[in-house]
């Protein structure tokens, strides 16, 4: 990734925003019915070959099956397909003279549910191709704008670029074994402490992992663009466009299912490779900052993640600092100046 500024020697066609998020949207989901469509062509053949062999029990059928749907469906359609799946298949195991036909139904149940996953597949890559061309064919109704550059100009940009995206000589081993072992040591001194600490940490980490499967709602979404608005990364024509896609419902749902398609494939996520445009402005004691405009699916994906993790974060470390405070606080008198400002401090915060 590198910085593009206005400076930058290139003509080019800016692309509306809001177009821009619905096709990055568009291109997602049409990547992810493509997967799923090429995952559904090469296992189906593979299955039915199985399911038609009369050498394979009726309870390794359905067993398969049962694999089968685990690896071609979301959390949602196995939840779904598979509830009290287990329960059952254990029974069967146990009593195949009795659970025959228990077994037989679930055998077509999940042949039914294959069969109609491998249709769905193909019809929404089909819807998706559609979608796609069509957006390629709309018109821009932007007009190509051209920047010019100077050698000054270039000259500014090579020395941010360095200071921005040159990597700082640091060893990150042996700072993550300083904030890992050495940053708070202080805690192992103190069973209590220690204890607060590593329940702390216990806590970050289940909470990263639940956050994975926790599923994006709208309210999210109105959340993510209203914290957009109301900071300072985003210029006014930006803000404008983002409060209008706030108020319309269908692009809500659509930045909705977006989002849980990136968490859902979070591991591969990366910046995009393309240049992210910097903007320069200049705050009310004269310093200037650099704010990136991602694309607003990026910036939404990222506000989103940001806000999450703020306010757990805060709730977590108001019980970690509460822990501590009282530590100190039992340590002094309760007439000293000293208890007094550790009550002040626990109030306010």
């Amino acid at each position: 990734m590198s910085l593009d500024t206005q400076n930058i020697n290139t003509t080019s066609f800016n692309i509306p925003p809001d177009r821009e998020a619905l096709n990055l949207m568009t291109k997602l989901k049409l990547d992810r019915f493509k997967l799923r469509k090429k995952k559904f062509d090469e296992e189906y053949i593979e299955i039915m070959k199985q399911n038609n062999d009369s050498t394979i029990s009726v309870y390794d059928k359905v067993y398969m099956l049962k694999k089968s749907i685990e690896r071609l469906f979301d959390e949602t359609s196995k939840e779904r397909y598979l509830k009290n799946f287990d329960s059952i298949l254990t029974i069967a195991k146990v009593n195949t003279s009795t659970s025959n036909n228990v077994l037989e139904n679930f055998r077509q149940q999940f042949i039914k549910v294959i069969v109609d996953g491998k249709k769905r597949s193909k019809y929404n890559y089909l819807f998706g191709l559609i979608m796609s061309q069509w957006l390629s064919e709309q018109k821009n109704e932007y007009t190509p704008l051209e920047m010019k550059s100077t050698s000054k100009s270039l000259l500014t940009n090579e020395q941010l670029e360095k200071i921005i995206f040159n990597q700082s000589q640091l060893d990150l081993d042996v700072w993550r074994n300083f904030l890992q072992h050495k940053l708070f040591s202080i805690f192992d001194k103190d069973s209590k402490l220690k204890d607060a600490f590593d329940e702390f940490k216990k806590s970050i980490e289940q909470y990263g992992k639940s956050l994975l499967k926790e599923k994006v709602s709208s309210n999210d979404i109105r959340q993510a663009i209203e914290s957009l608005i109301s900071n300072d990364s985003l210029d006014e024509y930006r803000k404008r466009l983002l409060t209008k896609m706030r108020l319309d419902e269908n692009t809500v749902n659509e930045f909705e299912s977006s989002l849980n398609l990136l968490i859902s494939d979070l591991a591969d996520w990366n910046w995009p490779i393309k240049d992210v445009r910097g903007i320069f402005r200049r705050n009310l004691v004269g310093k200037y900052r650099c704010f990136y405009e991602e694309d607003f699916l990026t910036a939404i994906f990222l506000e989103y993640i940001g806000l999450k993790w703020s306010y757990y974060f805060k709730y977590e470390l108001k019980i970690l600092f509460q822990v501590l405070n009282k530590k100190f606080r039992d340590n002094c008198s309760s007439k000293s100046i000293q208890y007094k400002r550790c009550r002040m401090q626990e109030d306010e915060y």
